[in-house]
């Protein structure tokens, strides 16, 4: 085995171990006992014709976990469920970071962030697995569909097949991706004009709506949906709390009485424009990047779009909020904070920049003062 195979591996297992370890300290609290959460309903392992309505009534392929709440009591599966998110929240966005910056303590910053940040925290607390499972997904996905834009591969066509399918178990996190992607072709093909990609996109939608056909037929023809219920009385009661500083810090999710992260976290504040800062200084120094400067400008505008729709209907962009809510696809989307997921993925890739220019300015400091 030659040297600097050994070193890759070493590496790769070294980085894989970081993030196995911070996964399970952050569980160590709640391995004995069980979690009593919002959303994580004891019943849905007792019967599959319930698990299955609901997937019917409503939308997103989420049977698959579902079933996994028949093999095993809900004691066990939240344990497993939460280990597996918050590992895969921080590898899969360390590897998107590599990607984009191959920095190991740029991609570190970037995965412990997506990791452990107060809106991940909040939704695990309220029960929230459905839309965490995919969001710990989404940078992998997220990864490949760049592979794809570049490579225009069957191979990858396939993988970003699988995986949006992945992320469509909740349709809300499969909603916020298709905005991202779409944000991030639109800046590709306005610098590449490569109309080619046009038709191995529209070959994929094919083959994903073909896979997930198990639960957009019955969403498409049932007489009624949880989604046509909702209106302007659910934006109102769902809003986010507190005011624009909590949405951009990523907080304010719209029930009180949870013992926030901010409440045992003494200068959270400093934490956050530390963070912030390291937002913008990536895009400052890396938006013109011949490489990387179009996604740059890309998640500028994603984090900039997720904060807009995070603040809700009550927010100085309520009327466009309350618009985009009753007349595209985001109607559903009761709590506008899961759109903080968005301003999240900006501070991780954005901010892993930040800390990569501090490093090398740092590292040219060290090595003018070495120089005689």
């Amino acid at each position: 085995m030659s040297n600097v195979l050994y070193l890759t591996i070493r590496n790769r297992v070294f980085d894989i171990s970081i993030y196995l370890v911070v996964a399970f300290a952050i569980l160590i609290p709640f391995l004995f006992g069980k979690l009593f959460l919002l959303d994580f309903v004891p019943a849905m392992n007792k019967n599959f014709d319930l698990l299955y309505g609901r997937v019917t009534t409503t939308y997103g392929g989420a049977l698959p976990i579902d079933i996994m709440l028949i093999l095993t009591s809900i004691d066990i599966l939240q344990k497993i469920l939460f280990f597996i998110i918050l590992f895969l929240s921080g590898y899969m966005m360390y590897n998107l970071m590599k990607k984009m910056m191959p920095s190991r303590l740029s991609s570190f910053y970037a995965g412990l962030l997506y990791m452990i940040n107060p809106y991940v925290y909040i939704k695990m607390i309220s029960g929230q697995w459905f839309f965490l499972f995919p969001y710990a997904i989404f940078p992998l996905l997220l990864k490949i569909f760049i592979d794809l834009l570049g490579k225009k591969e069957t191979k990858e066509m396939t993988k970003f097949t699988f995986l949006l399918s992945i992320v469509a178990f909740n349709i809300h996190m499969l909603i916020i991706a298709l905005i991202i992607m779409t944000i991030i072709f639109i800046f590709w093909l306005n610098k590449h004009r490569d109309i080619r990609i046009i038709k191995i996109l529209l070959t994929t939608a094919i083959l994903f709506t073909l896979l997930n056909s198990y639960w957009i037929i019955p969403v498409l023809t049932a007489k009624n949906t949880v989604v046509a219920n909702i209106g302007n009385k659910d934006y109102e009661v769902f809003a986010p709390e507190g005011g624009l500083f909590d949405i951009a810090s990523m907080h304010g999710f719209w029930l009180e009485g949870y013992l926030y992260s901010r409440d045992f976290l003494p200068g959270w504040q400093i934490l956050y424009l530390i963070i912030l800062s390291l937002t913008i200084l990536g895009f400052i120094y890396y938006y013109k990047d011949q490489k990387i400067g179009i996604y740059v400008k890309a998640f500028a505008v994603i984090g900039i779009l997720g904060f807009i729709l995070a603040s809700g209907v009550n927010g100085p962009f309520g009327d466009i909020v309350r618009w985009l809510f009753d007349n595209t696809l985001l109607k559903g989307f009761r709590d506008s904070q899961k759109f903080v997921a968005m301003l999240v993925l900006a501070y991780s890739v954005l901010g892993g920049l930040g800390l990569n220019k501090i490093k090398n300015v740092y590292d040219k400091y060290n090595q003018d003062e070495e120089m005689p």
